[in-house]
């Protein structure tokens, strides 16, 4: 009831604004993307030319005995809650036996320094990141490669990582899957972009370890020397961008109430906003033949936002992305779609457009799309599934 009576208060506030149709400042965060420290030879990541994987046989996993971890934290993740979850994460860790290797990381910069210096450490059986999403970007962009399983101790607001991977939310059940040893080899998602001038300046690595110095664009010129800088940055989860871009940005952004009603009420605050977007799609270098989208999500999990399945086909061992778009429809049909999605599953429904694909290429107005909750670079956005690029600790099977 509570639901409904929510949804059709959102339909009666859009209609009592169609008359004023300014649009609220889109929430532009400081781009800390870095160029990807590329294909290594590990034995888990493919070669750049090789074939995508067929089934999910392919994938390795498997269990390994831990002794010791990387323990990169982020005491401002969800809140403030950060600091209490990681002394209980750190404790159960100890309890069964482990050693945690403590790893500075007061800033983006440090923690991607962090995790380079834990990738490069014999000692090191694995790198554990506590924190949000965002905080798991920046520990995933440096992680890539070195053949050390990324572990992970949910304390951000939506959690999605976490959620796909049957990890728990609380500290001591999201430590025991850490401790367990369970790997499992997964497809990552890479994004290339270009960030706008004022955003040149946020680098934050070099393209291979060691190099210690900002890499060259493709004519040798340095970035400071261009407009724009081309980057690229891995994700795990969904990159996005549309009206549910908006949604979910503000929805990381609350701090109450909790759950479901979160991102209500987000929807509420950027109903404002809705409109469709001029868009141009391709999936495999074969065009869609829409002009205008509400909302494209390019999907290696099935949820983002907190939980908000927009993509149940989605698989993170099958060699492509599943793509969730919506048209553009009227303003009150839309809201109303797009508020039962959190509560609703949306397998099947004509509504919406369902594709896969291995390489999608994006551009929606002047939109900022997002991975992994943070933002890329404006305009054109090319989206590639990389097999086996990530190693996870996850649940293991049947818990």
């Amino acid at each position: 009831m509570f639901q409904a009576g929510l949804i059709k208060y959102l339909e009666v506030s859009v209609t009592e604004n169609q008359a004023n149709r300014s649009f609220l400042p889109l929430n532009h965060f400081e781009n800390t993307a870095i160029p990807v420290e590329c294909w290594k030879t590990d034995k888990h990541l493919m070669n750049m030319n090789e074939k995508a994987p067929t089934d999910q046989a392919e994938y390795r996993h498997g269990t390994t005995t831990l002794r010791r971890v990387a323990f990169i934290t982020n005491p401002t993740a969800g809140k403030g809650r950060g600091r209490k979850t990681a002394r209980l994460a750190r404790e159960h860790l100890r309890a069964r036996g482990l050693e945690l290797a403590e790893f500075p990381a007061d800033t983006p910069a440090a923690v991607i320094e962090s995790t380079r210096a834990a990738s490069t450490d014999p000692a090191i059986d694995a790198i554990v990141s506590c924190g949000g999403d965002g905080m798991l970007s920046l520990v995933l962009q440096a992680q890539v490669g070195s053949g050390k399983p990324l572990g992970v101790i949910p304390s951000g607001t939506g959690n999605d990582h976490a959620r796909h991977y049957g990890i728990p939310l609380d500290p001591r059940g999201a430590a025991e899957v850490i401790a367990a040893g369970h790997w499992q080899e997964t497809d990552l998602g890479l994004a290339t972009f270009n960030t706008p001038p004022a955003l040149n300046n946020t680098f934050l690595g070099s393209p291979a370890a060691g190099q210690g110095q900002r890499p060259a664009n493709n004519h040798g010129s340095k970035p400071d020397d261009n407009p724009a800088q081309t980057q690229q940055r891995w994700f795990s989860t969904i990159a996005c961008v549309g009206f549910d871009q908006l949604v979910n940005e503000k929805t990381t952004e609350i701090s109450w109430p909790k759950g479901s009603l979160r991102y209500m009420l987000a929807l509420l605050i950027i109903i404002s906003q809705f409109r469709p977007y001029p868009v141009r799609v391709s999936i495999d270098d074969r065009e869609l033949p829409y002009r205008e989208l509400s909302l494209i999500a390019v999907a290696n999990t099935s949820s983002y936002g907190g939980g908000t399945r927009i993509a149940p086909q989605a698989s993170t061992r099958d060699g492509r992305f599943a793509v969730t778009a919506l048209p553009a429809m009227a303003r009150r049909r839309a809201i109303r779609l797009l508020a039962g999605l959190k509560f609703g599953d949306i397998t099947g429904d004509s509504r919406f457009i369902f594709d896969t694909g291995q390489r999608v290429v994006v551009q929606m107005g002047d939109l900022t799309p997002i991975a992994d909750g943070e933002p890329l670079g404006s305009g054109q956005v090319t989206l590639e599934v990389r097999p086996r690029a990530g190693l996870f600790l996850v649940a293991p099977p049947g818990s």
